[in-house]
């Protein structure tokens, strides 16, 4: 998988994207963060709980790992940050698990697979799903505006999304209301993988109207049919989740 970087995007010329899915491959620090704070970055692949991941160019910080044991599977998940001048521009966000026992997936239905989910730009399916094998892709905004909030309990937010808006916070890091996700998720008996790449359209150069709620985004499935240039950005993210979905679904056979 270490070649994959050079196939995120079809046509390298076009400008949309380009910041994000570019050859670059620096080791250099250009979080506007000492050293010592940003801490370890990681680059090209990584190793999860045996699941070897791609990460797109550039280098990547740890903003926050935590712990899964349920009742017949354990695993981890991290949220590693791109992080350009004290402005996150791009994240990755990690579910590994092992069953302990393979006597069954022990994660439940896949959530956000649905077809035909109103919340999802795109979702791919295997054609085969089961209980104990299941499958699928799928393309959705991302509205980071509850991360502000990471401090009220009472706020909706992910255990993974609360302790990396923490860490973003102690170290002065801010991030645009929006990101676009790209999700990849693999089940069967003996485990359980799921990865979103999460893509800053600010970035490259695409804007968006700032708003009081998700469903209010431009980048909402009901809404982007308004703007031409975000179903363009949105064309080019699907193109490359449709080349990379056989990759994924490779290093996730290969953790077996």
């Amino acid at each position: 998988m270490t070649d994959s970087p050079d196939d995120w995007a079809r046509n390298k010329t076009d400008d949309l994207l380009r910041k994000f899915l570019d050859d670059a491959s620096s080791n250099n620090n250009d979080s506007g963060l000492d050293d010592t704070v940003i801490g370890q970055l990681y680059n090209g692949v990584i190793r999860v709980d045996g699941f070897e991941l791609a990460l797109p160019p550039g280098s990547w910080a740890k903003l926050a790992r935590a712990e899964i044991n349920t009742p017949t599977a354990t695993g981890v998940a991290y949220f590693l940050g791109k992080i350009q001048l004290k402005r996150l521009v791009g994240a990755v966000r990690v579910f590994a698990m092992k069953s302990k026992d393979k006597l069954g997936v022990g994660v439940g239905l896949l959530k956000g697979c649905e077809k035909d989910n109103p919340n999802n730009f795109f979702t791919y399916h295997e054609d085969s799903i089961s209980l104990d094998k299941q499958a699928c892709w799928l393309i959705h905004n991302y509205y980071t505006t509850p991360w502000q909030q990471w401090a009220d309990q009472a706020v909706n937010i992910s255990d993974l999304d609360r302790l990396a808006a923490r860490d973003m916070a102690s170290k002065d890091i801010t991030y645009p209301q929006d990101f676009v996700g790209v999700r990849f998720s693999c089940a069967e008996e003996w485990g359980f993988l799921e990865v979103t790449y999460l893509f800053s359209p600010e970035a490259e150069g695409v804007s968006s109207s700032t708003v009081l709620s998700y469903r209010e985004a431009d980048w909402h499935p009901k809404n982007i049919a308004h703007f031409p240039e975000k179903l363009t950005y949105m064309a080019k993210l699907k193109d490359w989740g449709t080349s990379f979905w056989p990759k994924f679904q490779a290093a996730f056979a290969k953790a077996k």
